[in-house]
């Protein structure tokens, strides 16, 4: 096993008039890491978890819904991290299913027009990723 901090992310998206739109969440400004900026839901691997009981447990404590089993998507490694990716996709109405308990607020972002906002290094480099996967 890594010495890297293991980590599991849920990417929630749907697809309207050719333009994919993934849920994402606005860090809260007191946050450890990378405060004020956007990421996935999800977190840290707890012991004995693989990355899919760990996103579906995140996602239960930080968005207090219950998913299905999401679709795995990719394994990345970073310099400190090492994160699993899972894909769900859900509908417009997604945000009103759920409770938002971690971060600032969450919201539907433009796949499209993701570079405009405000990412660490390490999402940046996982959407052209994940622009390749529903193209």
């Amino acid at each position: 096993m890594s010495d890297k901090l293991q980590t599991a992310g849920l990417v929630p998206y749907y697809r309207k008039d050719g333009e994919v739109y993934i849920f994402m969440q606005m860090r809260g400004a007191d946050a450890k890491r990378w405060p004020n900026t956007w990421g996935f839901f999800g977190g840290a691997l707890e012991e004995g978890e693989t990355p899919l009981m760990a996103v579906m447990r995140e996602v239960q404590e930080e968005l207090s819904i219950e998913i299905p089993e999401p679709e795995f998507f990719r394994h990345y490694e970073g310099e400190t991290t090492e994160s699993n990716i899972f894909l769900l996709e859900v509908d417009e109405a997604f945000p009103e299913r759920v409770a938002v308990r971690d971060g600032k607020y969450g919201k539907f972002l433009a796949l499209s027009t993701i570079e405009s906002v405000e990412l660490r290094d390490y999402y940046r480099r996982i959407m052209p990723d994940l622009a390749a996967h529903f193209a």
